[in-house]
C-alpha cells in the first residue's frame, strides 16, 4: 500500500499556571506600572464576542454528535459556526441576532467529537511503540485529516525502519469509509514536554488551576495539570498539603483533582501575581478567541485560541493557542478570559520548530473526573 510522509510544519505547546484560593500565595513582586496598569485583556472587546462564546458553548454541550468547528475571523468582524448537518434552530436564531455576520455550514464531513474520537485511536496506537515525547498530532474537521508528527532517527535506515513500523502498526489506507485520512510527517523537531517542575512554586511540583468540589470526595478542591506527580502541597512554603482524588491523562485530556487536607478554597484566581479576581462562568472556547493564562513562572500572558483536538505527552483533546506564552512550571495553570474559566494548562509540544501553549478546556476536565469548578 502506498504511503507518503507529507512535509507539513506544524507546533504545538503546553504549559500552565496559578491556583485560586483561600490561602494567600506571596504578594506580587510586580509593580502595577510594572503590568503597565492594565492587562491586555482589559482593553475594549467587542460585546458580542462574549454572547458568541455562549452559542458555542451551547453548541458543544447539546449538539455535540453534529457540531464541527467555530471561530472568528482575524479582523474580528465575522465568525462562524460549522455542523454536519441541518443547524439547530436555536443555533441559527442566536447566531442571526449578533451584529456581525455568522457564516453557517451545515456540510462538514464530520463532527468534531468523532475526529477527536479518532485521533485518539491513531495516537495512542503510535504511543504504545513509540517515545510519547517524541509523537504530536493535529486534526481538522474541514479537511477531516489527522496529522501525527514523530521524531525520526538521526540514522536514515533506523528513520526508513520507524516509518514503516508505524505504517504496519496502523495499517491505515488512504482513508477510511468515513473519508478521514491519517497523514504521517517525520520532523526532527517534534517535541512533547509536560512542565511538571519541582519546588518553588505555589505547589510543590507545578501549580493550581481553579477551586472545586466534588460531592462525597471533597468541598474544598484543587483542579491541576495530570501529570504532575503526587503528593502535593499548597503555597509558597507548603503549608497546606494536598492529597491527590482523582486523574485522567488520554483521549480527552490531562487533568488531577486533590483534596485540600484543611483550609478551604474560594472561588477565585489569580489572574496576575498576587492579583485575586471572581471566577463566574466556565464554557468552551472557539477558534479566534482571545486568552489569558496566569502561569507561576510566565505570569499573566494573553493570546488566542489556534485550534482544538490537539495531542501531545500521552493526552489528547488538547487546545493550542496561537503562541507558546507560557513556560516550565506554569502546568495545572488557569486559562481565562475575564471572570470565565475555560482550560487547564497542560505542557509544551514542539513541531516543525514552532512552539505554542495548549491546556485541557475545562468543561470536559469537570466531565473526566466529576466535579465542579466554585463559583463566585
Amino acid at each position: 500500500m502506498k504511503r507518503r510522509i507529507l512535509a507539513i510544519l506544524g507546533s504545538f505547546i503546553i504549559a500552565v499556571g496559578l491556583s485560586a484560593e483561600a490561602y494567600a500565595m506571596p504578594k506580587s513582586d510586580f509593580s502595577d506600572d510594572d503590568l503597565n496598569g492594565v492587562l491586555p485583556e482589559e482593553s475594549e472587546t467587542p460585546s458580542w464576542e462574549d454572547e458568541f462564546g455562549d452559542i458555542v458553548t451551547e453548541a458543544t454541550l447539546e449538539y455535540s454528535d453534529s457540531y464541527a468547528g467555530a471561530g472568528i475571523a482575524e479582523d474580528r468582524k465575522s465568525a462562524w459556526i460549522w455542523f454536519t448537518r441541518t443547524i439547530p434552530q436555536k443555533i441559527q436564531q442566536r447566531a442571526q441576532k449578533l451584529p456581525v455576520p455568522v457564516k453557517l455550514r451545515d456540510d462538514l464531513p464530520i463532527s468534531n467529537q468523532e475526529l477527536s474520537n479518532k485521533q485518539w485511536d491513531v495516537y495512542s496506537k503510535v504511543i504504545q511503540v513509540y517515545p510519547k515525547e517524541y509523537v504530536v498530532s493535529t486534526s481538522s474537521v474541514d479537511n477531516n485529516q489527522i496529522n501525527i508528527y514523530y521524531r525520526p532517527s538521526i540514522s536514515a535506515r533506523v528513520a526508513v525502519e520507524q516509518k514503516h513500523q508505524i505504517e504496519d502498526l496502523l495499517n491505515m489506507p488512504e482513508q477510511d469509509d468515513e473519508g478521514t485520512r491519517v497523514v504521517l510527517e517525520a520532523d526532527s523537531s517534534t517535541e512533547a514536554v509536560g512542565e511538571a517542575l519541582y519546588g518553588g512554586g505555589y505547589l510543590s511540583t507545578c501549580t493550581a488551576g481553579f477551586s472545586i468540589r466534588k460531592s462525597g470526595v471533597t468541598e474544598n478542591g484543587l483542579v491541576t495539570a495530570g501529570h504532575c506527580t503526587s503528593p502535593q502541597r499548597y503555597g509558597a512554603s507548603g503549608q497546606v498539603s494536598l492529597t491527590r482524588k482523582g486523574t485522567y491523562i488520554g483521549d480527552s485530556g490531562d487533568v488531577a483533582i486533590y483534596h485540600a487536607d484543611r483550609g478551604w478554597t474560594a472561588p477565585k484566581f489569580y489572574y496576575a501575581p498576587g492579583k485575586l479576581r471572581d471566577i463566574n462562568a466556565v464554557k468552551n472556547t472557539y477558534n479566534g478567541q482571545k486568552i489569558c493564562v496566569n502561569g507561576q513562572y510566565s505570569a499573566n500572558k494573553c493570546t488566542t485560541v489556534l485550534s482544538v483536538n490537539n495531542c501531545g505527552d500521552g493526552a489528547c483533546g488538547l487546545t493550542a493557542t496561537t503562541d507558546y506564552v507560557t513556560q516550565g512550571g506554569d502546568s495545572g495553570a488557569p486559562w481565562f478570559w475575564r471572570n470565565t474559566g475555560y482550560g487547564i494548562h497542560q505542557g509544551r509540544i514542539i513541531v516543525g520548530g514552532r512552539a505554542r501553549s495548549g491546556f485541557t478546556p475545562v468543561l470536559r476536565a469537570q466531565q473526566l473526573l466529576n466535579f465542579q469548578v466554585k463559583l463566585s
